[in-house]
């Protein structure tokens, strides 16, 4: 029974689609894969380090009993802090 499955594959069509591959290419893609992926978690790290340091700003603010932004600071459209 595998012997039928088996002749049924082209390996014929298979094996000259795998010798037209390129080996730069397919390597070149690798890296700057690696590349986007090492600046999409630098954004993501440096979004949620910007956030936690708002956040303790407004925190430490809110203890000492200031108003949450200081004169000339802009806040955001319908914010109630």
């Amino acid at each position: 029974m595998t012997t039928s499955v088996l002749g049924r594959v082209p390996l014929e069509e298979i094996s000259e689609q795998a010798r037209q591959v390129r080996f730069t290419v397919v390597l070149a893609t690798v890296i700057l894969g690696v590349f986007v992926l090492a600046g999409r978690l630098a954004g993501f790290a440096w979004v949620a380090a910007v956030s936690c340091c708002l956040a303790a700003r407004y925190g430490f603010r809110q203890a000492a009993g200031a108003p949450a932004a200081a004169a000339g600071e802009p806040r955001p459209q319908g914010s109630k802090l």
